[in-house]
């Protein structure tokens, strides 16, 4: 007779299996949404030639991509609460490796839209949906550590795609690298995802007292902390996601670099990203995620605003590294903050978390392309330094810490 303490060894060997390949999972899922977009903006110019357009409409492509996230993460913050997230997460792992078939084939560059429809909101599905299981399955001291690698995918690739990208499109033209970059780590990306990542609900999840959508949107804006971070991951995205278009710009106009001193810039700090990541997804545990969100924000407003005053291009190029620095730092350290602050409703505080943060770049890239028209960089550097230090205020007084051991 089976003793009821007795265990199948086949589901221990499931279950160490699962957690070894939990983290590489949504890491390779991370890494292959993220492609997409990074082909637009080194190969726009090549589209554009493809399809006989101008390269302003090729570059639509982003808004289309941008777009398509915002729409898709509104209805993640439903979608998640009636369906499983693994499944989500396969599904938006899918649609990018869809998008990068037609990809391949497109006639038009209308059909391109498509495919930047569904790269956007496969990307923004996979990102919301890792940080939901990250949230659900792993325990408090190990969350931020893996936070910060998913984050650091996302840098690293750009750091890795980048001059696989130049070498592809060198031998076959932009559209191999949907089939031979975007398809092979996509499909790897869903093969291990469907293998290996848990299916049903962590057994130290808590009670999900309230399910309907309705109540999980409730739960989320009716909480004084989770609210005040969506107000705050607003005007942060505001003040610092655009920060390197008008940095690059910046360079360009007032130190007369060339082209190639910008594409060598946006490497190294990508790299950057990479290590502050790493680093910060350990110090969140020591200081916890609200501290480290507070300190990061607050020095990246102060770099913001010294970079446009900086006296000469080493000196401006310093300050530009430090912003880096700071402001992925600020980027891992507020993930940490949001994830656990409406444990009944994570994925739909994930979802709402995504649709601010494009709002605020939008509102970003419009008030410092209408402030540069208008007036200068220096006045470009002081609102977005600005918005940063409003964010931080709102951290600092608004928020509690969810990461804090």
């Amino acid at each position: 007779m089976e003793n009821e303490g007795d265990s199948d060894p086949a589901d221990s060997i499931n279950e160490r299996r699962q957690k070894r390949t939990f983290v590489p999972a949504l890491a390779l899922a991370g890494f292959a949404v993220s492609i997409p977009g990074l082909i637009l903006t080194l190969l726009a110019v090549d589209i554009a030639s493809t399809f006989q357009v101008p390269v302003g409409f090729a570059a639509q492509l982003s808004t289309t991509n941008g777009a398509a996230g915002v729409v898709f993460a509104l209805l993640m913050g439903g979608l998640a609460v009636r369906f499983k997230h693994k499944s989500l997460l396969l599904v938006g792992v899918g649609l990018v490796a869809a998008g990068s078939f037609i990809a391949f084939a497109a006639p038009s560059l209308a059909v391109m839209q498509l495919v930047y429809v569904l790269a956007g909101g496969g990307a923004v599905i996979v990102n919301i949906m890792s940080l939901t299981l990250v949230g659900e399955f792993l325990p408090s001291n190990k969350k931020a550590k893996v936070v910060s690698y998913l984050f650091a995918v996302i840098s690293l690739a750009y750091v890795v795609g980048t001059p696989l990208i130049g070498l592809l499109t060198n031998f076959g033209g932009w559209r191999i690298v949907f089939v031979f970059l975007v398809l092979p780590t996509t499909a790897a990306g869903l093969a291990l995802s469907l293998l290996t990542l848990p299916s049903g609900k962590a057994q130290t999840q808590l009670p999900v007292v309230e399910t309907s959508l309705l109540k999980s949107f409730r739960q989320v804006f009716s909480n004084r902390s989770a609210a005040s971070c969506l107000v705050g991951g607003i005007i942060g995205a505001a003040g610092t996601a655009t920060f390197g278009i008008f940095a690059i710009a910046f360079y360009r106009e007032h130190f007369l670099m060339p082209r190639d001193f910008g594409v060598e810039v946006t490497f190294v700090i990508s790299a950057l990203f990479v290590v502050s990541a790493l680093v910060v997804g350990r110090l969140v545990n020591r200081f916890g995620g609200k501290n480290m969100t507070v300190v990061s924000y607050l020095l990246t407003g102060i770099f913001t605003i010294a970079f446009f005053f900086g006296p000469n291009l080493w000196v401006c190029l310093a300050l530009n590294l430090a912003h880096a620095w700071f402001f992925a730092a600020g980027g891992t350290a507020y993930r940490c903050l949001v994830l656990d602050q409406v444990p009944q409703s994570r994925a739909t505080m994930l979802s709402m978390s995504d649709v601010f943060g494009n709002v605020g770049v939008s509102i970003g890239a419009a008030v410092g392309g209408g402030l540069l028209v208008l007036l200068s960089y220096q006045v470009v550097g002081l609102a977005f330094g600005t918005l940063c230090l409003a964010a931080t205020a709102i951290y600092f007084f608004l928020t509690r810490d969810s990461c804090k051991r």
